[in-house]
């Protein structure tokens, strides 16, 4: 992952002159970064590690990987490290609402909330301030819930 932010910040360091790093570009990022951290967080279940460490632990590659997607948009500041912070706070409590669960629905939750908050951000950073333009990623997510817990 840190190579993978390496890569995608030396590329738009180098063309930042002449073009702007394209929204197709974010986008895959983002997709990278749900797709590692959904990873992760099935990685620490499957290491068998209790709720508190599993909490820490998701809370952390969260936050990194938040700290990723705001690097790529250079929106790194001292307000935007606090609702990192939030949304990495966010992330990790909304999966202990179903630590009794099934193991397969902790780190799909887990994921979802990611992407809710990585979505929302899109949004927000596009300049969108009408309440229809952030109603899309909210459905889904509410959705996407309803479909993982029903199975």
């Amino acid at each position: 992952m840190i190579l993978l932010l390496v890569l995608f910040l030396n590329v738009k360091s180098s063309l930042k002159r002449f073009y702007s790093v394209h929204i197709l570009t974010r986008t895959v990022f983002d997709f990278l970064c749900i797709t590692i951290l959904y990873l992760l967080l099935n990685s620490f279940l499957r290491m068998g590690v209790s709720l508190q460490v599993y909490t820490a632990l998701s809370f952390i590659s969260s936050l990194i990987l938040s700290i990723f997607v705001l690097k790529l948009h250079d929106r790194v500041g001292g307000f935007e490290i606090v609702t990192a912070i939030a949304s990495s706070v966010f992330v990790a409590t909304s999966m202990v609402l179903f630590w009794n669960k099934n193991i397969f629905i902790i780190p799909a939750i887990g994921s979802l909330m990611f992407y809710l908050v990585i979505s929302l951000w899109n949004i927000r950073f596009a300049g969108k301030t009408r309440f229809d333009d952030y109603l899309a990623p909210i459905l889904y997510v509410i959705l996407a819930i309803t479909l993982i817990l029903v199975m």
